[in-house]
């Protein structure tokens, strides 16, 4: 318990939670290690905890009857994965490790009385609920008005902003992100994806590695959104 105390008070400094709301969040918290493409939840799973990211990324995705996968959301370091399960419903969503990781779990029943006496955490975990559903309605707004070379430049764009790490070349998007991948969160073919990376590649927008994308001119790839 002392260890998770001590990294729900590193993880959750922002929030300015009371002492003894760390101290009970604490008595009902675990964490547990998980590695590459291992499952949280599954879409339609009764879940009954609530997960929140100490290290490593989480991707958040939405299967169709036909199988076919879209990714919603990619999580990292003090992001909550599942606030939609505070309603008591059967989750909605699939959520998958992408990288090796550590999260903590709260039971739900204790988590909601704990916010009923400390305001702060109610406020940030709506917070977080509000701010994916602010990207769940752009990335249908993208789907629905821009067409998939503009979607798959905006993506990027979004990525380097979120992800970016400056170095000699230009912003490197700090991902283990394949083509694959990035065909998922947009919402198109992997093939479609890789003609588009080639076109920027030739314009000298971008520089596309195994599994990372380098953005050489961040201007020039906005232009193309």
């Amino acid at each position: 318990m002392f260890r998770v105390k001590e990294i729900l008070i590193e993880l959750l400094r922002a929030w300015n939670l009371k002492g003894e709301t760390i101290d009970s969040l604490a008595e009902y918290a675990l964490i547990k290690s998980y590695q590459p493409g291992q499952i949280i939840f599954f879409d339609g799973e009764e879940v009954n905890k609530l997960y929140i990211i100490v290290n490593g990324r989480v991707k958040v995705s939405k299967f169709t009857e036909g199988g076919k996968e879209k990714m919603i959301h990619i999580l990292e370091r003090g992001d909550v994965i599942n606030e939609i399960s505070l309603d008591g419903r059967r989750s909605s969503v699939t959520a998958e490790c992408i990288e090796k990781g550590g999260i903590i779990s709260i039971v739900i029943d204790p988590l909601l009385r704990i916010m009923e006496e400390d305001f702060n955490l109610t406020l940030h975990i709506l917070n977080s609920a509000n701010l994916k559903l602010r990207q769940s309605y752009r990335q249908l707004r993208n789907l629905g008005l821009k067409k998939t070379g503009p979607r798959i430049a905006s993506r990027l764009w979004k990525l380097a902003r979120d992800y970016g790490k400056e170095d000699r070349e230009g912003i490197e998007i700090d991902l283990n992100l394949s083509q694959r991948e990035l065909a998922l969160m947009i919402g198109t073919s992997r093939e479609t994806v890789s003609r588009f990376l080639k076109e920027l590649e030739r314009e000298e927008v971008i520089l596309v590695g195994n599994t990372q994308i380098t953005i050489l001119d961040i201007d020039a790839l906005h232009d193309w959104t």
